[in-house]
């Protein structure tokens, strides 16, 4: 009877084991399906299967640009001219607006004029920790024009209540206009500092001068109006100076059919590699440099300058 009731209980056991084992498998124990997954902690998936998390994890932008870094050598020609795909600016319209209960004015700043008015900004610092722009380094900017209050919808840096802003690149004066006739005048009067985890987030106003409305519209970097061609008509430039892990880069504004229009990046738009790694640079003399980090890990860069000339880059140095 014992032994019976051994063989029973042994048989029963392995039966079980059987079943157990089915049982895991279908649960995908010994899935193949995470074989792609690196890492010492496969099995729990801790780790992205994707092979381009490296590089996001670093900051590194994706695409083909920067996907070769560590190679010896990349093969890569400045063109010797590229015509440039310009798109319109999306702007947003100044909302008027009072300032609030919680607020406390810091500053005055005198911002110009247009047609004899002046343009004033006023800085505020708001009380209420709660409200937008309710941080201790952040401030309300109102634009005043016409005895008219105006407000972006954005927080501005505490830096523009220094002595002289503009020394501390906050603030820019730039009067690019575009003027057929008084009615049809737009003007990019000026930029200003938002608020942001690096320096160099700029919004642009922009005033309509047969509306009477005010506009804004944001890019990094820091702008200057400069005649590129050489024509008599200039042209607003923006300069990104480089921040986290992308390098400087250009790009241009111009007026077209009463529009403003904006450039790709300039690296963009000549396809250079490495392009968070390459660099674009304008000078004293209106030349862009671009340089083109070929190979990151041994410094292999090659250099070229282009000028602008409606809408098109052109090389400079080669015949």
């Amino acid at each position: 009877m014992i032994v019976k009731a051994i063989a029973k209980w042994r048989y029963t056991l392995i039966v079980a084991c059987v079943i157990l084992g089915m049982a895991l498998a279908s649960c995908g124990v010994n899935d193949p399906g995470r074989a792609h997954i690196k890492g010492p902690d496969a099995s729990t998936g801790s780790m992205a299967a994707d092979s381009n998390m490296d590089s996001k994890l670093s900051g590194a932008p994706d695409g083909d640009a920067d996907s070769n870094l560590g190679e010896s050598h990349q093969e890569y020609t400045f063109p010797k001219s590229v015509k440039l795909q310009f798109q319109p600016v999306e702007i947003s319209e100044l909302s008027k607006e009072q300032a609030g209960g919680t607020w406390e004015h810091t500053q005055t700043i005198p911002f110009g004029e247009i047609d004899g008015e002046p343009v004033l900004l006023e800085v505020y610092k708001t009380h209420d920790e709660e409200a937008l722009c309710g941080l201790s380094y952040e401030r309300v900017v109102l634009v005043e024009y016409k005895k008219e209050k105006y407000r972006y919808q954005d927080c501005f840096m505490g830096s523009l209540e220094e002595e002289h802003p503009e020394q501390h690149a906050a603030l820019f004066l730039l009067g690019y206009k575009h003027e057929e006739n008084r009615d049809s005048t737009r003007i990019v009067h000026g930029a200003v500092e938002l608020s942001a985890n690096g320096p160099g987030r700029m919004v642009y106003f922009y005033f309509d001068v047969g509306q009477g409305r005010w506009y804004g519209f944001e890019d990094w970097g820091f702008p200057r109006v400069v005649d590129l061609d050489g024509d008599g008509t200039a042209e607003l430039v923006n300069q990104f100076q480089g921040l986290h892990m992308s390098w400087p880069d250009v790009t241009v504004y111009r007026w077209t059919n009463r529009s403003l229009e904006k450039s790709p990046p300039l690296k963009s738009a000549l396809g250079v590699p490495n392009a968070s790694y390459s660099t674009a640079m304008l000078d004293d003399q209106a030349r862009i440099n671009i340089t083109a980090v070929m190979n990151v890990e041994h410094e292999y860069n090659v250099t070229a300058s282009y000028r602008y000339n409606d809408g098109e880059l052109k090389r400079v140095d080669v015949e």
